[in-house]
């Protein structure tokens, strides 16, 4: 069974996932990289949202939002990471994006944050929290080497 069975078993995907189609290709000649297959299955199957009450946010390239788009939502992360890391906090690894764009673009000034498209998954009852769904994960699916 592969991880996006069990996933599906325990957090069951949306009848029509929001922003899920388009074109790959486009989206890693954007990104001059590679995105890995399950994230583009998770996205196929599931579309951009929130994952229950966590916070874990997954973002569509395909998003017509700006706040839910994988590249704007990457680049937000890469300016909070940077404004901690000019503020003295030491972070711990490379931060980089392939594409550049402009602060207006990434932000709107009404502060309206895509709350027509994104999805809250509801995780499967008993499930509360990501420790144990990286429990359930763990006990179906062998860990690589």
């Amino acid at each position: 069974m592969t991880s996006l069975a069990v996933l599906c078993q325990i957090m069951p995907p949306p009848d029509v996932p929001a922003e899920s189609t388009g074109s790959w290709a486009k989206v890693e000649s954007q990104l001059r990289t590679a995105l890995p297959s399950d994230y583009k299955q998770f996205i196929e199957t599931y579309g951009t949202g929130n994952i229950g009450s966590l916070p874990i946010t997954v973002n569509s390239p395909f998003a017509i939002e700006p706040s839910n788009q994988l590249i704007a939502a990457a680049e937000g992360t890469l300016t909070a990471f940077r404004i901690l890391q000019e503020s003295g906090y030491d972070i711990p690894y490379s931060m980089s994006i392939a594409r550049r764009r402009s602060r207006q673009t990434r932000l709107r000034s009404d502060g309206v944050r895509g709350c027509l498209t994104r999805r809250n998954w509801q995780v499967q009852a008993g499930i509360t929290n990501l420790r144990q769904i990286g429990t359930v994960l763990r006990r179906s699916i062998p860990v690589r080497p």
